[in-house]
């Protein structure tokens, strides 16, 4: 479960977050920004890496 929230869930927060964005390029360089930055968070707050190393 924790591995699953780990890998799909910076994912569904982005996408959640993107729907108010109307510009598709811009969508797509934020999109990348946002899941970065939510999997360094999840691995930070649970103390592991998110590749499971």
């Amino acid at each position: 479960m924790l591995i699953a929230l780990l890998n799909y869930g910076p994912a569904g927060t982005a996408n959640w977050l993107l729907k108010a964005v109307g510009r598709k390029p811009i969508r797509v360089v934020l999109a990348l920004v946002l899941e970065l930055l939510f999997r360094k968070g999840l691995s930070k707050v649970l103390g592991r890496d998110a590749k499971g190393n």
